[in-house]
């Protein structure tokens, strides 16, 4: 029997992670076996995706790693890693932390993982790469916050023309600041971060190739929720839409702590997979989208992916056959 207990690779891989952050990494993922439902092989690798390594420091950090656990460390740069790779690393990673080693949950998602810091960073990665993948050259991201996923799309080539829309100044202030001081003048430029309200029909959506609402429609009621598909769907009709909200059906998982029992105190519901599916077929019905529903964060068996998500494509867009229309 070749098996080793999960806890030990997840160890190996911890320890691993620790050497990478030591020459400079930013985030470190762990993926492949070490995140399937059956044990790992004992002559399993240690596969680890990270980013913001050093590329020049990349293979002696890979060697010096592999001698620390005794085993193969296989590392992937998300920065060159290809869009098709990074799309199954997404599905099933788990992140580990420089620091923490205390579990919060039972399993394999215990380990080093905290949910909602890494849960974040997982939706701007996937909603990173839908993007890239779809061909947009402009962006507009509906309820962006402090413009994380902004910022991250501005260092790409494949961007020209970045629109935040957020109703908080504080938050676009915060961001604003931060932008400024990462990215440098011709990246910033093609950045803009406007107060305002979703549910406004406002010109300054309108011709924008694709357009995000990452954790959104569920703070909105009833009737601003349906005046906000109307804006983003009907009014700013991009190409391309990338939509999240949370699984509710994942939160048994963890323990909240919030009055209303969601993840968030804003929250107005949350839905299981069954309603967002029928959500997604109506605004497909009312708009003529296709689409495409995907999960995202380390996956349960029985109760899906923590975030659920769905890719929305105008059906008179050229599209490959990874699209699909919703009837899944």
């Amino acid at each position: 029997m070749n098996e080793v207990p999960i806890d030990m690779k997840l160890d190996a891989a911890r320890r691993a992670a620790s050497v990478l952050y030591g020459y400079g990494a930013r985030r470190v993922w762990a993926f492949g076996s070490l995140t399937k439902p059956r044990p790992p092989d004992r002559r399993s690798d240690v596969d680890l995706a990270v980013e913001g390594l050093p590329p020049h420091l990349q293979h002696q950090a890979t060697r010096k790693a592999s001698m620390l656990v005794g085993t193969r460390v296989d590392v992937l740069a998300m920065e060159t890693t290809p869009a098709h790779l990074r799309w199954a690393i997404m599905r099933d990673r788990v992140m580990l932390l420089p620091s923490d080693t205390t579990p919060v949950n039972q399993g394999v998602a215990a380990v080093g993982f905290r949910p909602f810091p890494s849960l974040q960073q997982d939706r701007l990665e996937v909603a990173a790469a839908v993007l890239e993948d779809s061909g947009a050259r402009s962006m507009i991201d509906f309820g962006c916050g402090h413009a994380w996923l902004i910022e991250r799309l501005a260092q790409t080539d494949s961007f020209t023309r970045l629109l935040g829309i957020d109703f908080a100044m504080e938050s676009l202030d915060a961001g604003m600041r931060r932008l400024r001081r990462r990215l440098p003048p011709l990246q910033l430029k093609k950045v803009a971060l406007l107060v305002g309200l979703v549910t406004d029909r406002d010109p300054a959506f309108l011709d924008f190739d694709a357009g995000v609402a990452m954790e959104v429609i569920e703070h909105l009621a009833p009737e601003p929720r349906r005046a906000f598909e109307a804006v983003l769907f009907d009014y700013a009709h991009p190409d391309t839409v990338f939509v999240t909200t949370p699984n509710v059906e994942y939160n048994s998982r963890w323990q909240l702590s919030t009055a209303n029992g969601l993840r968030h105190p804003g929250h107005r519901f949350e839905w299981t997979r069954a309603q967002f599916k029928l959500w997604t077929l109506d605004i497909c019905g009312r708009f003529g989208y296709a689409a495409r529903i995907l999960g995202v964060g380390p996956e349960n068996e029985a109760l899906g992916a923590p975030t659920q998500a769905c890719i929305f494509k105008r059906p008179d867009i050229p599209r490959n056959r990874r699209w699909l229309n919703v009837g899944l």
